[in-house]
Order: C-alpha cells, then structure tokens, then sequence
C-alpha cells in the first residue's frame, strides 16, 4: 500500500476512535440525565406510587386522581375541624358545669331536686309573712326613718 492510504486510513481511523468516545460520552451522559428525569418523574407523581410506564396518562385519569387528592385533603381538613369542634364543646360543657354547681351552691339550694330539697329541710321554716306582718314592717320602717330624720336635726341645731 502506498504511504498516502496508510495515512488516510491512520487518519480515518483516529477520527473514527475519537467521534465514537464523543458520542459514547454523550450517551452515557444523556442515559444519566434520563434517569435522574425518570427519578424526579418518579417522585412528582403521587409521592412515587407508580411506575414510569404510568407517566405517560390520559387526562381522563389525571382528572380522577386529582379529584381523589381533592378530596383527601378536604376529609382530612373536615376531620381535624370535627375534632376541634368536639374539645371545644367539650370545654363549654365543663365550664357550664361549673357555672352550675357554684350557682347552686350561692343560691342555698332553691330548686326541685332531691339534693336541694334536702338542703332546704336543714335550714328550717321560716315564718310565713302575711297583710299584717308587712304592714308592721312598712310603720317599723317609717318610725326608723323619722328618729334618723330627728337626730339629723337635733345635731345640726346643736352645731350652729
């Protein structure tokens, strides 16, 4: 062979070594960025429950799982509501039993029940008012007024 095709089948060759290390760099570096996409495709969906194969969805299905998601997240939010309303009315329950139980015992026990009315059998009879026992009371009660009036009087003269 001549020294000129040596040459060009040398150089040939060289470019042909140096084009298939390009491109098998290339495709080991488009294989790595297909897997990390794969990976990041992967964690998107529905915190990775289903395969690459699912990737590619019709949008009848992309609607149903979204409206599945939409709905979880609202039975979520409705029950955390539901247990926020039940301690409350659990609280005001109590704090209603409370209130009760100190007015009942402020009050000396006046009402209907069993344990009022044996509260009222220990603090006796008291007696009955009638016309002339509030008539009494009312003249009691205008001579206390008149004696004060008097005394007022009788210290205001003795001062001037």
């Amino acid at each position: 062979m001549s020294s000129k095709l040596l040459k060009k089948l040398l150089q040939q060759a060289s470019d042909f070594d140096t084009v298939s290390d390009k491109t098998d760099a290339d495709k080991a570096k488009k294989s790595k960025e297909a897997a990390s996409k794969k990976k990041a495709d992967k964690r998107t969906l529905s915190l990775g429950k289903e395969s690459s194969e699912e990737v590619e969805e019709d949008p009848i299905q992309k609607q149903i799982k979204s409206m599945i998601q939409f709905d979880r997240t609202i039975a979520r939010y409705s029950r955390y509501e539901d247990s926020v309303m039940k301690k409350r009315q659990r609280e005001e329950q109590r704090e209603a039993k409370s209130r009760k139980k100190l007015r009942s015992l402020a009050d000396g026990g006046v009402g209907n029940s069993r344990s009022s009315s044996s509260r009222n059998a220990l603090l006796g009879s008291e007696p009955t008012l009638t016309k002339n026992k509030i008539v009494q009371e009312k003249e009691a009660k205008n001579l206390r007024d008149i004696t004060k009036m008097l005394q007022k009087r009788k210290k205001s003269r003795q001062s001037r």
